[in-house]
């Protein structure tokens, strides 16, 4: 008496082996797949702790000026995008600053814009600029006082002596 065959069963050793081996092969990709999910979320969360890619690459750029134009007596900065700063701490003796703490903030979308398309593709678009009643590079607690839509690319102000007027960009 024959036995009669399971369906999509080879009954020969070769045939069996082969099986065995895609059923594992079927389970290391399973077990491949899990560990590329495990390791991209724990890529996800890691670069969401450190922030976006082009945090610490780009600044902003603030040119004072004395005139209106933005064009006469002219002094450069660099300060940091979406972080505390002390602009007294990071220029000292520099009148332009004040002692108290700044965050300038811009937003997601713009940089996504200066990233994709260069230098000056976000110009036209706006940041905000908060000032705190820490002094040390914390900004501690909520803003008390602040300007909420400066102009990228455009001479804006004014802000106080000794120079007044300013443009400012992003750099990176």
């Amino acid at each position: 008496q024959s036995a009669t065959p399971t369906p999509g069963f080879v009954h020969t050793g070769q045939a069996m082996a082969s099986q065995l081996k895609k059923r594992n092969m079927a389970q290391y990709v399973a077990i491949w797949m899990v560990l590329q999910c495990a390791l991209t979320n724990l890529a996800t969360a890691q670069l969401l702790r450190r922030g976006p890619p082009w945090r610490n690459l780009l600044s902003l750029r603030t040119a004072l000026c004395t005139d209106t134009m933005c064009s006469r007596d002219c002094k450069t900065y660099h300060t940091p995008i979406n972080e505390c700063y002390n602009g007294s701490n990071l220029f000292p003796g520099d009148e332009s600053w004040g002692e108290f703490d700044i965050m300038d903030v811009v937003n997601g979308e713009v940089l996504e814009l200066r990233a994709a398309f260069g230098e000056g593709a976000e110009d036209q678009s706006s940041f905000s600029r908060w000032f705190f009643a820490t002094k040390d590079g914390t900004c501690g607690g909520d803003p008390t006082d602040g300007f909420d839509d400066l102009t990228l690319g455009e001479c804006v102000g004014p802000f106080g002596a000794p120079r007044p007027w300013g443009v400012f960009s992003i750099e990176g």
